[in-house]
């Protein structure tokens, strides 16, 4: 199945398309709006629908449901996106479109629920809870045997994988939102069981599968208003002054104050020149990493395991350092990143003195208004069993200046141990 078929509406094929066009149509609407491309303010995604207890708890219930089609920054989007397309792919042939519409939308709720619960003063958006529950549904069949034996255990591996390792990612990294990740999960599980019991029945499979449903939406309904009712009394006062513009104020004159605060740790330097030919150096003393990179790129610096990120119009390099406890561990990292290129050919290459791995897929994206955008999807990653540390270069290049310089990078990587 290839990535243009997946986003090609058809019967069999209808809602994980759809879902993602939602998506990204509403993420485009916001760019155009003004909202900014990459790192949107909590205000403005406030403005578009996304989650936070003083307010969805104070009477805009209807953010339990518009925070899981909202995105914060066009990276945030594409990652989800790319999960999305990859589970859905499978778990609509297996429940059907209007099932997976519904799982999305039931799931996405129980999510904002969970999240409500663990940190409501919290600002939340994304599709990930929802996906999560995808993720649960499909696991349910897995574990209830409903897929043919010589595919469960292939299955049932990649899939726990994923769970358990972004699982895993978000209780040790700040900023993602495992609440809702874990409250889409268990939604999903429960939903799928109710799922896999219809599909056994020879009769009533529809009536019992709406059952399932609706138990599922009954269960949201209770727990959110119980959450409404022990709202502390001061979100009534948060939301008249969000519904007066004066929490809107506030709130950029607080943002202002801390950009100016911490200027010397952006989350995204703009680039130094715009000389194409101009290069900097870029080190990690302990890790005894470095690597040279192109100054008129924006940069992002040693954020959490990713030690640098590199941004210039649709492009971008990512370089990440993983310390594994176990050499097991290690090698299932390995077979993870095999796995989600889907097979393509792997080429060692010598860098430095050090033997990585490359992994190079052309892949066609589709852009707002028709058509696509040709992108150049490079892996190139080493796994060091007697260290125990791993390295992954991630590029995605859409023209051969850009895909030149990545190259260029990469064999600029220099590592000590």
């Amino acid at each position: 199945m290839t990535f243009r078929s997946i986003l090609t509406p058809r019967k069999g094929n209808m809602a994980t398309p759809i879902l993602v066009y939602i998506n990204v149509a509403i993420f485009l609407l916001m760019v155009l709006c003004g909202v900014n491309f990459l790192f949107p303010t909590g205000i403005s995604i406030l403005k578009w629908g996304a989650d936070f207890g003083p307010l969805t708890l104070s009477g805009e219930w209807w953010r339990t449901f518009t925070c899981n089609f909202i995105h914060i920054g066009v990276i945030h989007l594409l990652m989800n996106m790319y999960a999305l397309l990859y589970i859905g792919a499978y778990l609509e042939q297996l429940v059907g479109t209007d099932r997976l519409s519904v799982a999305y939308v039931l799931t996405g709720l129980c999510s904002a629920s969970a999240s409500l619960m663990i940190h409501p003063d919290s600002i939340s958006a994304g599709a990930s809870g929802a996906i999560f529950g995808l993720y649960g549904i499909f696991l349910s069949y897995l574990l209830f045997h409903r897929i043919e034996r010589h595919q469960r255990r292939s299955l049932l591996y990649s899939i726990g994988l994923f769970i358990v390792y972004n699982l895993l990612t978000g209780a040790r990294t700040e900023g993602i939102d495992n609440a809702a990740h874990v409250g889409g999960l268990v939604s999903g599980l429960l939903l799928g069981a109710g799922y896999v019991q219809a599909d056994r029945m020879q009769t009533d499979s529809r009536a019992i599968s709406r059952i399932a449903e609706g138990v599922l939406l009954v269960l949201f309904i209770l727990a959110f208003t119980e959450q409404t009712r022990l709202a502390p009394s001061e979100y009534e006062e948060i939301q008249a002054a969000w519904k007066s513009g004066e929490l809107e104020k506030y709130a950029t004159e607080e943002t202002d104050g801390e950009e100016t605060a911490n200027s010397d740790t952006p989350i995204l330097s703009p680039p130094t020149t715009t000389d194409p030919d101009k290069w900097e150096t870029y080190t990690v003393d302990q890790l005894g990493f470095s690597c040279s990179y192109p100054a008129h790129w924006m940069t992002q610096k040693s954020n959490e395991q990713c030690i640098l990120y590199l941004l210039d119009e649709q492009n971008s390099i990512a370089i990440n350092h993983n310390k594994f406890d176990t050499k097991e561990e290690l090698d299932e990292m390995h077979r993870t990143i095999l796995h989600s290129m889907q097979g393509e050919p792997v080429e060692k290459i010598n860098i430095q003195g050090k033997e990585f791995e490359k992994i190079s897929v052309p892949m066609d994206y589709p852009v707002a208004g028709g058509g696509t955008i040709h992108v150049q999807q490079t892996l190139v990653f080493r796994l060091d069993r007697e260290t125990l540390e791993g390295y992954l270069i991630i590029c995605l290049t859409t023209d051969d200046s850009h895909e030149a310089e990545a190259q260029k990078l990469i064999e600029s990587v220099q590592l000590k141990s």
